[in-house]
């Protein structure tokens, strides 16, 4: 027995009224995801969640300072096609993706307005393989852990960020970097220190290597 799935348009959601008919012909496969409604709450946003495996195109998310969401994640995406990025969200506390195995884009988890306020502690994108543009986590002062163990290849710059309380940093299969290669202002509160940079299997940056407090 087989289906046959045919990819929706674009999920673009800014109202409730969007939600509803984003919930009603998501399945499967959709070509892009926009979500930039603060009014989702963290059930809605995982009932939309679950009935996607792959995005074809770009996935983002932007959170507002009113935003509800406090837990953004997936079991069921395996796939994004174009850039992955979520951006604000300063409530959130937890963004996990742990069947995420591929980004054809840029991947960028950031925020940029008041950053001591942001309540993101922890990554969880434990099968991410390959990420064929830019991956940037920057800002989220209060971010202790963060899983990228999976991670082969960077085909773009690697940047971690001003993550302040990160005490760990560990890509234990990442092999390649076409880009640039930055870790700074990370583990420098006073409750943790970034003392090792694990990368084992390191053998490639095509471009400059920037390690800095």
């Amino acid at each position: 027995w087989m289906s046959l799935e045919v990819a929706a348009d674009k999920l673009s959601i800014t109202s409730a009224s969007e939600y509803s008919s984003a919930l009603s012909s998501a399945t499967g496969t959709v070509d892009g995801i926009a979500i930039s409604w603060d009014g989702m709450s963290d059930k809605q946003l995982a009932a939309l969640f679950a009935k996607i495996t792959e995005v074809k195109g770009d996935f983002e998310v932007t959170c507002g300072s009113d935003s509800l969401l406090q837990l953004i994640g997936s079991s069921t995406l395996t796939s994004v096609g174009g850039d992955f990025k979520i951006t604000g969200c300063g409530a959130v506390t937890q963004i996990t993706f742990p069947s995420l195995k591929g980004v054809g884009g840029d991947f960028v988890v950031s925020i940029s307005a008041n950053q001591g306020k942001a309540k993101l502690n922890a990554l969880n994108f434990g099968s991410l393989k390959i990420v064929n543009g830019n991956l940037n986590v920057r800002d989220y002062w209060v971010l202790t852990t963060m899983d990228f163990d999976e991670v082969e290849t960077v085909n773009g710059d690697l940047m971690f960020f001003r993550l302040r309380q990160l005490n760990e940093l560990s890509m234990l299969k990442l092999r390649n970097i076409t880009g640039t290669l930055t870790v700074a202002e990370c583990g420098l509160s006073e409750r943790a220190a970034l003392r090792e940079i694990e990368m084992p299997s390191l053998n490639q940056v095509d471009g400059d290597v920037r390690i800095a407090r």
